[in-house]
């Protein structure tokens, strides 16, 4: 969750420095129409992000947070998709989950050392329940 903040570039205005999300905590991005202007909107909203030490107190608003939602907590679904564009791969993402870090090229070509995805996935979801505990 942090890494999904830092993207939105929200996390030091929403966590408490120095102190990850609990475990429990949750995200959410949530897509509205407004039938007004018949424009779409966006609200991001977050649980037990531990805004503050004591804070228990539920769903929190977040989406004011984001630059570029002007304090407000809907925000246009635009400035969504503009930082969409800004970390989204260049690839497809079957090609670019099969890129060798090590080859030169960084295409994965013949000779290239790849190693299968679910491999990597299981080695990851390893690393992170082990630091966890």
């Amino acid at each position: 969750m942090f890494a999904f903040f830092s993207v939105l570039d929200i996390a030091q205005k929403v966590l408490v420095p120095g102190v990850y999300p609990e475990y429990s905590a949750a995200a959410f991005i949530e897509l509205w129409m407004n039938h007004t202007d018949n424009q779409p909107y966006f609200k991001a909203s977050g649980v037990a992000l531990t805004f503050h030490p004591d804070d228990n107190s539920g769903i929190n608003s977040i989406t004011k947070e984001i630059h570029g939602c002007d304090g407000k907590d809907y925000c246009k679904l635009n400035v969504f998709r503009n930082i969409d564009k800004k970390y989204k791969p260049d690839q497809p993402l079957e090609q670019w989950c099969e890129v060798d870090p090590n080859s030169k090229s960084g295409s994965g070509g013949a000779g290239s050392r790849q190693i299968p995805t679910s491999w990597t996935a299981s080695i990851l979801a390893f690393a992170v329940i082990f630091f966890m505990w």
